[in-house]
């Protein structure tokens, strides 16, 4: 899988975050990740919308690329890392209930979620290109004329909260060179501790399978 798919797996562990406190809370509610708009609010049933409004490149902080030396077979060779790309994720959270004192506790609901897992974990995560934790953030630049603009004409005033995320999209290349590594099986071991079944002298002989006829292949 391409490592750009992250950041469709950010959306989907973010909702999955509030997936999980809903239940701990016994609140029986949708997850989404569609615009906060008119057709959202006239859907019926309880819901709570993680929408990706924003993406920039952040070249606040890019790093250049990283030399490692390494050794093989007594000679040493410059492996050449390439710089991430670092992403910004913009985030819209908004709820949609029977009414809106029920819509604000959902909205509630979910940024209690979001402070009690400031970070995408291993136990909230979907998905199997992250590198790292992630951090969740408040969106301070997320404002009203943000919400307007995603709810788009025609539809009432709703209350949204927005959240930032960070993340880095590791070069292609990068990724190749990482699938060649794991694909080489390399064991280390101590000689004079070797485990079982490795080392000078080992019995290398396999098993005959159950049913087989001695000498014949």
């Amino acid at each position: 899988m391409a490592q750009y798919e992250l950041v469709r797996e950010v959306g989907e562990s973010l909702a999955n975050v509030v997936r999980l406190e809903a239940g701990r809370q016994k609140v029986k509610v949708e997850l989404l990740c569609v615009p906060p708009d008119r057709a959202f609010y006239d859907a019926r049933g309880a819901a709570v919308t993680v929408y990706l409004h924003g993406m920039r490149r952040d070249t606040s902080d890019q790093p250049n690329d990283r030399e490692e030396d390494v050794e093989v077979d007594g000679d040493i060779f410059t492996l050449v890392h390439p710089p991430t790309m670092q992403l910004e994720l913009h985030y819209a959270v908004a709820a949609r209930a029977a009414n809106a004192v029920e819509e604000q506790l959902l909205l509630v609901l979910a940024m209690k979620a979001f402070h009690e897992y400031p970070t995408l974990a291993d136990a909230v995560r979907i998905g199997k290109n992250f590198d790292e934790e992630v951090s969740i953030d408040p969106d301070g630049s997320f404002d009203e004329a943000a919400r307007t603009a995603l709810a788009g004409p025609g539809v009432g005033h709703h209350l949204m909260a927005g959240y930032r995320v960070r993340v880095g999209i590791v070069a292609e290349r990068e990724l190749r060179r990482r699938r060649k590594v794991e694909t080489r099986v390399m064991e280390i071991f101590d000689k004079n501790r070797a485990p079982p079944g490795k080392g000078e002298g080992a019995d290398r002989t396999r098993a005959s399978k159950p049913g087989a006829v001695p000498g014949r292949k």
